[in-house]
This record gives C-alpha cells, structure tokens and sequence, in this order.
C-alpha cells in the first residue's frame, strides 16, 4: 500500500509530506484548490510523461517520491526481485524532473528508466482518473477491462507480434507480384539512394541544429557586440541604463513609503526587477564573451549544411525530412530484397503465420469469452451495491469477416447495459447517463480485476454526475473497498466524503505580497473533518443545522 507521499515544487506544491493509511481516504477541497495534483504526481511516478510546466514556477526542478510497502509474495515483490533490485518489504520509487536538463529515475535508490517505473507502477497502484469513465465508451477500453478480468497477457502479445509479422509478409508478397524487372530496377535504385545516404548519415533535428549553428557562427561579431550592449542598457555603468533609473525609482520609494505603507509591496517589486535586470546582464555579458568567430568550425557547417540541402532538393522533399526518407527507403529495401530472393520461401511463411494467427486468435477469443461471462456477473453484483437495482451488463461477442481480423483479434466486442429491471440490453454508449456511467464504471474498475485488486486504488471523481442517496451509496460502496485494499478518492460530494477513514482537505493558499501561490493539504480530525463536511454541505457559511447535518452523515458512516 501506499505509505507515504513527498512533493516539492510540483505545481502549485511547494513542499508536501502525507502518511496515508489502509482504508478508505478522501481528499477534499474547494473547486480550484488543487485536489487533483496528488495524482497527477502519482501518475507521474507511475511512468507518466513529463512536462516541464508541472515544475513550480521559478524554480529548476521538482522532486516526487512514494513508500510502498510490499508483501513478500506480492507480484511487486516479484517484479523487483526479477530486476535484482533490493527489496525488504519497503519499495520507495522516486522521480526528479529538471528544467534544463534529463530528469532521472530511481526505485529503492537504483537508477532505473522511465519504463520500468511503468512496469512497476502495474503491480502497486491503479490511478482512475476523470476523464477514464467517458473512455469506457470506446470499444478499445472495453475490450481492454475484459483482458484484464482474463489475464492472459503473454498470448495478447503474441497475438499482436504475429498479426505484424503477417502484415509485413504479406506486403512483401504483394510487392514481389508486380514486375520482376521493376522490382530489380527498384532495388538498383535503392541501393544507390540508400548508400548514397548512408554515407551522409541525416540525423533527427540535426538539420535545425546545424541552421542555428550557422546562423549563429555567421553573425558572430554582431550578437557578441549586441549582447554585450544589451547588457549595459540593462545594468551598465550609465546614467540611462535601466537599472540606474530603477535604483534612482527604489531610493525614492524608500525615503516616501513611511507616509504611506501601500508603497512598500512596490519597493520590493522594483527590488526584484533589479535583481533580474543584474541577472540577465550577466548572462548576456557571459554569452558575449563565449560567442566568438570560429573559421574551421564555420566551414564544416556550411559544407554539410549544402550537402542536405542539395539531397533534400534531389529528393523533394523539406530538409527535416531527410532522415525519415533514409530509413523508409532502408526499410523498403530490406523489404524488396527478401521477397525478390525469397518468394516460395516467404509463401510458406505466409502460411504458416496465418495458421498461428487464427490459433492464437480464437484462444484469444475463447478466454474473453469466459472472462466476460465472469465479468459481467461480478459487474452486474457491484452495480446492485451501488444502488443500481435490476441493473446487468452483458457483452455482445461475436466473430467478424476475415477481412476485418486486426492486431487486436478476430471478434467484435460491445459493453451493452441495462440500468432499469426488465429492460433490454443496450449499447453502453447509448444507454447509460453520466451519473449511471460513474457508478459502472467504478463497478467495472473493481470487477475487471478479479481477485487481484491492486494494493492501492486511486480515483479522481469517480462520483461525478451522482448526488443525494446515490452517492451516500457510492461512498459506501468505496469504503467496503478499502476494507480489502487502500482507496483514495477525490470528492466533491459530503456523503461519499462522511465515508472516508481517513480525510484530507487541499487548501489553495495565495500570498499578494509574495506573488505566490501554493497548495496546502492536512490531515483532518474529527472536530476539522465535521467543519469541512458541513463547508461542503452549505458553502462558505456553517451553521449549525449543517454542522448537525455533518455529524449525521459521520455518524452513519461508523
């Protein structure tokens, strides 16, 4: 489970340290107050892609880590002991991102990739986020909650190397039915082209790097005097640098600010425009004095910088082009190659592909079968506990026409739901409200995965649309959750919040005078967690009959 979480610098997070414990936790908050960066910063340990803009202004870098305890038989014990990472039932996974520069990665202190945070991130933790039951609606997404009840991921892969496999030799074969002569002519042709740029080695972006190189070397007398100007305009020695009439603007503030204490936050202001005018002085200063002509260096630029543009012109197409066409002509001349040579050797590949496909295929579809069948039983039991009384998903399976095989199988596969007793089945895009969607696809959340349920669950909103009674009983229902396995929920709803045995409220701090803003999260007693129930209740004005109202819902609760 997740033991406990450590931020800095992330967002609108300054520095952040919470413990959580087993059960069912809530966060709550205000709308605007940051109650979803927490996961956003798990979703990033998790293997996320990065983005410097989650990095906290003004500053360099951010810093996330996670404890997770883990049981000695648990599939993320197993996972880190396959990868010879140290593991005594304490799994700390860490990330640090960098403005400037790679971020880096680490599990128990071990440097590891991106990926491997994924693969890890798997096994401890399942993050749901707002926007992942309106992607239930897609076919793709439903078919992936019934492999998931059906575990059979090794064949999937399988399944979905051979389709490329397939793909691949068949487009061979359909090449090597053209002409003969053509195809020599053409691999003659490639063979040329291929060598040709081979030998001149087109680099991704390396066109845009060697312009900029050029521009720069090119101009450069002109940007080491301009950049040095810059500088003195900024902070020079003269009475008409910027900063000079700056100073001149804070020594007067500061003989008048003592009539009038409103001036004082524009001190402090001009203060740091100071501070900033002197920093980028220096840098330009320091630029200047780096940025000097360089002949060899220049001449070596230009020459391959002619050269690509001469062979994007042969070629026509852009200059940042050019290494996408040097491997697609590689790639088709492998291509040509081995069906020009291989013909009947290929044709017995074909065949033999195509036998694995329809093997692996219809096993595939013979597990999502069964799987469905237990899903949608299981899925149908959380639906009546969820208030969804007479409620039933069923799965519409069925074989396509062999010209519509793909990567994915060889079956059509539908969600279809009824939410009414005796009504009939209907597509799940069609039938189900948004309130009756969040309650499925929680109910779909915890069914697809069986009895292997995460050691954590995360979900943002997963009460959206639900009110009243409806979301007494989603609460209800995560709280029974988290009697098996650890949930954390954002809320914006009291009666699911009443349900938490944990509470955390997020705050949105802004300080004016500082220009900042930063985000507050604390750990919630009794008395506190009665006040922000009855916050939510009745909005910024508590009064008693909310606060007795508050303290009824805790108390059903219990």
């Amino acid at each position: 489970m997740l033991q406990q979480l450590t931020i800095s610098n992330f967002a609108t997070i300054e520095t952040l340290d919470l413990e959580f414990d087993q059960g069912f936790s809530v966060i709550t908050g205000e709308t605007g107050a940051g109650k979803s960066i927490m996961l956003d910063a798990l979703t990033l340990l998790m293997g996320a892609r990065s983005e410097t803009r989650l990095i906290r202004h003004g500053k360099e870098s951010c810093n996330i880590s996670a404890v997770f305890t883990t049981h000695q038989d648990s599939p993320a014990s197993k996972w880190l002991t396959a990868q010879g990472i140290y593991n005594d039932g304490t799994c700390i996974v860490r990330r640090v991102l960098h403005r400037e520069r790679s971020g880096k990665c680490f599990i128990n202190d071990q440097p590891v990739t991106v990926a491997s945070l994924g693969d890890l991130g798997q096994h401890l933790i399942d993050i749901h986020g707002q926007q992942d039951h309106q992607a239930l609606l897609k076919l793709p997404a439903q078919r992936t909650a019934i492999d998931r009840r059906a575990g059979h991921e090794p064949i999937l892969i399988k399944m979905r190397e051979t389709f490329h496999e397939l793909a691949t030799v068949r487009q061979s074969l359909q090449q090597m039915a053209s002409s003969q002569q053509a195809v020599a002519d053409r691999i003659e042709l490639l063979l040329f082209q291929v060598g040709e740029l081979d030998e001149f080695a087109p680099l991704e972006q390396q066109f845009n790097e060697l312009e900029q190189d050029h521009k720069r070397l090119a101009n450069a007398a002109e940007l080491g005097e301009g950049m040095q100007q810059v500088a003195d305009l900024l902070a020079g020695d003269s009475d008409n640098s910027c900063n000079h009439a700056i100073t001149s603007a804070i020594g007067i503030l500061n003989r008048i600010q003592r009539y009038d204490d409103q001036l004082r936050p524009h001190t402090v202001q001009l203060q740091n425009s100071s501070d900033l005018l002197h920093e980028i002085a220096n840098e330009m200063r320091r630029h200047s004095e780096s940025s000097s002509a360089d002949p060899e260096s220049f001449a070596k630029i230009e020459s391959r910088l002619n050269r690509w543009i001469d062979l994007s012109r042969k070629h026509r197409i852009k200059e940042a082009d050019l290494p996408d066409l040097h491997q697609k002509l590689a790639e088709e001349l492998d291509s040509l190659q081995q069906a020009h040579t291989a013909p009947e050797s290929l044709q017995l590949r074909l065949s033999e592909l195509e036998q694995n496909y329809i093997e692996l295929a219809k096993q595939v579809m013979h597990n999502r079968i069964e799987a469905s069948q237990s899903l949608c039983e299981a899925v149908s039991e959380q639906m009546q506990l969820l208030g969804m009384t007479g409620g039933r998903l069923e799965v519409e399976i069925y074989e396509l026409p062999e010209g519509r095989y793909s990567e994915n199988g060889i079956e059509h596969l539908e969600f279809m739901v009824t939410t009414n007793p005796g009504m009939p089945a209907g597509s799940l895009r069609k039938t189900a409200s948004g309130g009756e969607l969040s309650r499925i696809s929680l109910a779909i959340e915890v069914a697809a995965e069986g009895a292997s349920l995460k050691p954590t669950m995360m979900f943002d909103e997963v009460d959206a649309g639900v009110g009243g009674e409806i979301a007494e009983i989603v609460g209800d229902r995560l709280r029974s959750i988290g009697n098996n396995a650890q949930v954390i929920s954002v809320t914006h709803l009291p009666q699911v919040a009443a349900q938490g045995h944990n509470h955390f409220r997020v705050k949105k701090i802004t300080d004016l005078e500082a220009n900042t803003v930063h985000t507050n999260v604390q750990h919630l007693n009794d008395e506190q967690r009665r006040a922000e129930i009855a916050r939510m209740l009745g909005g910024r004005d508590i009064t008693n009959t909310t606060m007795a109202h508050a303290q009824e819902l805790l108390s059903k609760a219990i």
